[in-house]
């Protein structure tokens, strides 16, 4: 059941002399290797890239960076489905004792030490980034540009976006930020049909 997996921690494993030819390779193949069910995958994964990148030239950095995002963010995805499927774990988190509940506490703390946070939209849990998790783990080690990005991000995951059927910000503050990536796009000179691959 879904309160059993993710008690179990991931062993991170010997990581060996990476080419550079090789390492996004082999990292991607590491990452399809990983549990999707195990939210200590995402851990596991960071410790992969931070005991390789040292080996590494900046701009495959970028690239296991960009790996790394795309196994988070569909990591989420299946998370948040298996919980929405499990209907007596959701309950839990419904049940007025869930603050004391020893299983959803433990699950709250195995979501926090994987970047996660558990958030309510109306009546339904989900899951997410937490504002500053990309941030605090890739930005001493990619490109300038990935670093701005990071930055960028950390800033607007803190503030929202909107909250069921209404904007958390300002139309004014949701024109600054998009005044705020015209710039950034500008200023590393990516074109928007190559956004995408770039970061």
């Amino acid at each position: 059941g879904l309160a059993l997996v993710f008690i179990l921690p991931l062993s991170i494993q010997s990581v060996p002399a990476y080419s550079v030819d090789t390492a996004v390779r082999d990292y991607r193949a590491y990452l399809a290797g990983l549990d999707k069910d195990n939210l200590d995958s995402f851990s596991s994964a960071v410790a992969y890239f931070k005991n390789i990148h040292a080996q590494l030239p900046v701009a495959q950095r970028d690239s296991l960076f960009k790996a790394f995002r795309t196994f988070f963010y569909a990591g989420i995805s299946h998370h948040n489905d298996r919980i929405w499927e499990d209907l007596d774990f959701m309950e839990r988190l419904h049940a007025d004792g869930a603050q004391t509940d020893t299983i959803i506490t433990t699950y709250r703390k195995t979501l926090r030490r994987n970047g996660l946070e558990l958030f309510k939209f109306g009546r339904l849990y989900y899951v997410d980034q937490q504002d500053g998790y990309l941030y605090r783990q890739f930005y001493p080690y990619v490109s300038r540009a990935v670093q701005d990005f990071l930055a960028i991000r950390r800033t607007e995951l803190k503030t929202g976006f909107s909250n069921r059927d209404s904007l958390l910000i300002s139309f004014a503050q949701l024109g600054v930020r998009i005044i705020t990536w015209e710039r950034y796009l500008e200023r590393y000179q990516i074109g928007r049909a190559s956004w995408r691959a770039r970061v």
